[in-house]
């Protein structure tokens, strides 16, 4: 997956742990998205959801990290904006993923 946390890492030198990253601290090399999924990306997901991503990522690879079937994929809506998958996200982005409709 792409998409990383915040996490505490121990090395063991001269037997003793360090903690090298604490979990307070803020995530300085990725960037924090609000995904927001519609309709069937729901099933067995989440509705809305913070999640970090390293920096320079397109919502295509995001919608591949989040294992949704691109070939359903119908709106992607970037800070109230229709986007394309190629678009890259940044720091604060707000992606809403919708999936294609049928019927009439």
């Amino acid at each position: 997956m792409l998409c990383r946390f915040i996490g505490v890492h121990f090395s063991g030198l001269g037997g003793g742990r360090k903690r090298d990253r604490d979990l307070n601290s803020s995530y300085s090399d990725g960037i924090s998205i609000r995904v927001k999924l519609a309709g069937i990306f729901r099933i067995d997901r989440f509705r809305e959801n913070l999640i970090l991503y390293p920096t320079n990522v397109t919502v295509r690879e995001l919608v591949a990290d989040l294992q949704l079937p691109e070939h359903l994929l119908g709106i992607v809506v970037v800070n109230d904006v229709h986007v394309g998958t190629d678009f890259v996200l940044g720091d604060g982005d707000t992606l809403a993923l919708f999936p294609l409709l049928d019927g009439g």
